[in-house]
């Protein structure tokens, strides 16, 4: 039986250490869904409505949560590209007048 090729990976090859925001996100997710559902389950008594509001205090949270990790990850990378193109700028800068004073 051949490997299937690198380029058709299944979904349980998923690294959460390798993807960016991922365990944050989830760690969050976790967290609030779970003080959702035991507050709203001590205030009503109701385990199956307490439950789905612990999931989906998970899935909204954890979404919510990488999505803006992903965005500020975005913002840093564009903000460090501008700061090195300006070093660079000035650098060139600096070069071109150092060999005009040399000749």
């Amino acid at each position: 039986m051949e490997n299937p090729p690198s380029s058709h990976r299944k979904w349980y090859h998923f690294n959460i250490r390798k993807t960016p925001c991922a365990k944050d996100s989830l760690l969050n997710g976790i967290i609030i869904g779970g003080i959702g559902g035991v507050a709203y389950y001590l205030k009503s008594g109701v385990v199956k409505r307490s439950c789905d509001i612990a999931v989906g205090g998970f899935i909204v949270t954890a979404f919510i949560c990488w999505n803006l990790c992903i965005y500020q990850k975005k913002r840093t990378r564009a903000q460090l590209n501008k700061a090195m193109e300006v070093m660079n700028k000035n650098n060139s800068i600096k070069d071109t007048n150092n060999n005009n004073n040399n000749n």
